[in-house]
């Protein structure tokens, strides 16, 4: 449950970075330059309100190094996605993050005894499928440059984020862990992305305070699921949120339907629906 309630608000969150770039015209740069921050303080106040118990030198000693790995990788995804997402469809973009599950459950399967499950493996290597041949035409694959490296990075790199993230949860609160990393990511984005810091209209500030609050909580839970039900079970249900990303663009954004890609996220909720009743 935690992961689909992720899922949709992760969708809704999409859907309003899209509209705020559609509204502003403005670059990725003063997005995340204003939004890293606002995530940060976000996850702060969830910390300190409730009281999350939590101590600092510990942490440091035992799994330092773990955390700072996951918060590069973060980071560099985060990069990747909203160059991506300035210059192609947000359906596009979202669609090709769904390619990471495949790594991510192969990695987590040969490093986790508790997440090797066939079923789950083989529905994954079907929506994965599904995907590419979404993606196909004339035999190629019809992505903007800057969308090609978000998908090299994601399948490359991004697992290993996903696995440091099962690990460090196994001894810190969701919430804690919510904090930390977007309180880390604020330092990284601030020297790099602090100049492109611009005015923004009264409903572009209205967009970015919504949907930084709503990825905070899309996160939070998603990470509670990572710790409740293991990678697998939440990373495939998590890839719901194409769909809902994909069915908010088109009615909401007017962006191009493509047949091809719907009947890909009927495959993958298909290949979801599989898993959950016969793994």
């Amino acid at each position: 449950m935690f992961a689909f309630i992720a899922a949709v608000l992760q969708a809704t969150s999409t859907i309003i970075d899209k509209a705020f770039f559609n509204a502003s015209h403005k670059g990725y740069q003063t997005y995340v330059a204003i939004s890293f921050p606002l995530v940060a303080l976000f996850s702060g106040f969830a910390f300190f309100w409730f009281d999350i118990p939590f101590h600092f030198g510990t942490f440091v000693e035992v799994s330092g190094v773990l955390f700072l790995v996951s918060v590069l990788i973060t980071f560099g995804g985060n990069m990747f996605y909203y160059r991506a997402m300035a210059v192609d469809a947000v359906y596009e973009v979202q669609l090709i993050g769904l390619l990471h599950n495949f790594p991510v459950i192969i990695l987590s399967s040969l490093l986790f005894t508790g997440e090797r499950h066939m079923t789950t493996i083989i529905a994954a290597t079907i929506a994965v499928l599904a995907v590419i041949w979404s993606h196909i035409d004339s035999s190629q694959i019809r992505l903007e440059p800057k969308t090609k490296q978000f998908l090299l990075y994601e399948m490359a790199v991004s697992p290993f984020g996903v696995v440091a993230a099962k690990v460090l949860l196994e001894t810190i609160h969701p919430i804690a862990f919510e904090f930390l990393r977007t309180f880390a990511l604020a330092i990284l984005v601030a020297p790099l992305f602090i100049s492109y810091i611009a005015p923004v209209s009264t409903k572009g500030v209205l967009l970015l305070i919504s949907t930084n609050i709503i990825t905070t909580i899309a996160w939070i839970l998603y990470f509670y699921s990572i710790q409740q039900l293991g990678i697998l079970s939440s990373v495939l249900i998590f890839s719901i949120q194409p769909l809902l990303v994909y069915m908010g663009s088109a009615l909401l954004l007017k962006e191009r339907f493509e047949w091809k890609k719907a009947v890909a996220l009927v495959v993958v909720i298909c290949a979801i629906s599989i898993n959950e009743l016969f793994r």
